[in-house]
């Protein structure tokens, strides 16, 4: 498996590759993981153009791979097909793309959007595709978008979402993150889990902050725990400040286990105005919490309206509608909650995961419906 980043890195590309890789090993397969990000247990590459090709080349001549299944860059692309050509012609390559691409601002000092894969740079990406045995998408929307978006007409793909690990929480480390910040007290507590390091992603915390403040009018003692940190931090503190909703809201920075905070929350919210295939909202219905998330990108494709969870439009106000009604609404919070959860344990599981991709490793399509 390739792939840009590695553990230190935090999100779904770098999730999926460590889960996929440990449930093949349990199935007997021997993985190996080559990046650029230096870590113990992986092979990694420099990432000089020409250097990179040659140390992948090398590695790939070294491990003699059945397949070589590359995550999110197409500039990886060239060796793996040079290896497949010149050494090993049944040697399989999969890529999948993983992260929603970015076709216009969501904050207004973000950076530039400059569209991937048009004019003349297309030419050479869809040809890199084309010698892939098999292209990949953690969402329909995401590929739906490239196309929209871009000059590559992928028309020939799989749909593999994003899986979660069950994970058991220390009663414990839950305590003392309740002592931490003080929220014994509290009600309700909601949850979100991003990276600040994406326009789309702070613009929906920026949501989920202001739906804060109305919230507050009839629950004083609400509380937001946002996870994840990154370079527009200081906007969204700047947000919080400007709103008078400090003591509501508790930034939490990057956490090594954010099942803490999503698990004693009584709903998740997830605003993320671009999301390709959500793990955090994965997590969530693992949990077995009541989701309230934005009805964009791949969320409703692992979310059914009023079934697993509430979609709304990106809006304050509709997103302080659907938690008040949950609030008042304990049945409906806890059906949508079971639902979620055994839609999850049932399809978005690692092991379950897996067994989709195995399929495309040795040469056979998903079973329909997946």
């Amino acid at each position: 498996m390739i792939t840009p980043q590695w553990l230190r890195t935090k999100g779904g590309p770098t999730t999926t590759v460590y889960h996929l890789a440990n449930q093949m090993r349990t199935r007997g397969h021997t993985v190996e993981i080559l990046t650029s990000e230096k870590d113990s247990g992986v092979s990694t590459f420099d990432e000089r153009l020409f250097v990179r090709e040659f140390q992948i080349i090398r590695r790939l001549l070294e491990f003699r791979p059945d397949v070589i299944h590359i995550h999110g860059r197409l500039h990886f692309v060239p060796s793996a097909w040079i290896y497949q050509a010149l050494f090993s012609p049944r040697t399989r390559i999969l890529f999948t793309f993983h992260t929603q691409p970015r076709y216009r601002k969501y904050l207004p000092d973000a950076p530039e959007v400059r569209k991937p894969y048009t004019g003349l740079q297309a030419v050479p990406a869809k040809f890199l595709l084309h010698v892939c045995d098999r292209i990949t998408s953690v969402s329909k929307s995401l590929v739906e978008s490239l196309n929209e978006n871009s000059n590559l007409g992928i028309s020939d793909y799989a749909v593999i979402p994003s899986g979660a690990p069950t994970i058991s929480i220390n009663p414990q480390e839950v305590e003392q993150f309740k002592g931490q910040y003080a929220l014994e007290s509290c009600y309700p507590i909601l949850s979100t889990v991003g990276v600040f390091a994406y326009d789309w992603k702070v613009a929906g915390h920026q949501i989920a902050i202001e739906a804060v403040k109305i919230l507050s009018r009839k629950f004083p003692r609400i509380k937001l725990l946002i996870v994840g940190d990154g370079i527009y931090r200081r906007y969204l503190v700047e947000q919080v400040n400007t709103l008078g909703v400090g003591e509501n809201i508790v930034f939490c920075g990057y956490m090594d286990k954010p099942e803490i905070p999503v698990g004693l929350s009584d709903i998740y919210v997830h605003m993320g105005l671009n999301e390709g295939s959500p793990l955090s909202v994965v997590e969530a219905m693992l949990a077995g919490k009541p989701i309230v998330a934005v009805n964009l990108g791949g969320i409703p494709e692992i979310l059914t309206q009023n079934q697993t969870g509430i979609l709304i439009e990106p809006d304050a106000e509709r997103l302080a509608e659907a938690v008040a009604y949950l609030l008042a609404n304990k049945d409906e919070r806890l059906r949508l909650a079971s639902n979620a959860r055994s839609y999850a344990y049932a399809k978005l599981n690692w092991a379950s995961i897996a067994e989709l991709y195995l399929s495309l490793f040795k040469g056979r399509d998903p079973p329909p419906g997946q």
